[in-house]
């Protein structure tokens, strides 16, 4: 076969994909996982903070990654139209905090994302005006509220988690809707525009549409799976996040870049193009 035989194979082998194994990553990757395409890619899973370094030291030929990541320095290509956001409240990116945010000096940021931890640092400075130290700590939230006055949770580990006696919770996609009137683009795929355009591409978008037209079937695995109920994850998946990125969500995330860049935590200001017609 050629590399652009129209399967989304390639000549040289399986194309090297780095998988994250949150509930709201699913779906992008069951046709790989669960459906006819897993014959054309080799799966690499872990958080994507670290999928980000692999992809950029070229370990991988394209990874789910925190949106963030792909618009540093050394910055990945970006699948147009295709990523994971949602407009308001996403359930899977909390902060819990044991005091008022302005008296907040202390935060521990779930280590495997960096765009939610961006998130935070962004909405502590445009909200709060403030600047409060920051630490990267396991997704532990008794640990991390023992020693800070506020903890971000992502992934599975947020929807799981429940505010204890005492504690405030703020769903973070609700506050940036709050001070935006934007979606949020959490995470998306990176990679090289060569390979997206020698059939990567299609390949990724075919294993998504796979997903989407299995979602009962993922709900009832990833229930089981995570322990959270099959109509949480249905909803979740169906009617929370959004995959399909518009106009919308590249205004979102052009906001968001901004603020980033405003508060010194990306560089310059990057060329941003995320949404796509037609498909």
């Amino acid at each position: 076969m050629s590399d652009n035989d129209g399967s989304g194979s390639r000549g040289a082998g399986a194309w090297r994909l780095g998988v994250v194994s949150y509930l709201n990553s699913v779906p992008l990757a069951w046709g790989f996982t669960s459906g006819p395409y897993g014959q054309y890619v080799r799966q690499v899973r872990d958080v994507p903070s670290r999928l980000a370094e692999y992809l950029h030291g070229g370990d991988l030929d394209a990874a789910i990654v925190s949106s963030i990541e792909c618009f540093r320095d050394g910055h990945a290509d970006v699948l147009p139209g295709l990523g994971i956001a949602a407009t308001g409240k996403v359930l899977s990116i909390k902060l819990f905090a044991t005091r008022d945010l302005t008296r907040v000096c202390k935060v521990a940021l779930d280590s495997g994302s960096r765009s939610a931890a961006a998130l935070t640092q962004v909405l502590f400075a445009e909200l709060c005006g403030t600047a409060p130290r920051f630490v990267r700590r396991p997704p532990d939230l008794e640990a991390m509220l023992s020693e800070c006055d506020a903890a971000l949770l992502i992934g599975d580990a947020a929807l799981r988690a429940e505010a204890p006696p005492g504690v405030d919770e703020y769903d973070l996609g609700e506050v940036w809707y709050g001070l935006t009137g934007l979606p949020f683009v959490y995470a998306l795929w990176g990679g090289k525009q060569e390979s997206f355009s020698a059939g990567l591409a299609g390949l990724l978008w075919r294993s998504w549409e796979y997903g989407m037209e299995h979602l009962t079937e993922i709900a009832d695995s990833e229930s089981a799976r995570l322990g959270l109920s099959r109509q949480l994850c249905l909803d979740y998946l169906g009617q929370v996040i959004t995959y399909k990125l518009g106009e919308a969500e590249e205004a979102g995330l052009c906001k968001f870049l901004e603020l980033a860049a405003k508060h010194d935590l990306l560089g310059a200001m990057p060329r941003v193009r995320v949404a796509v017609s037609g498909r």
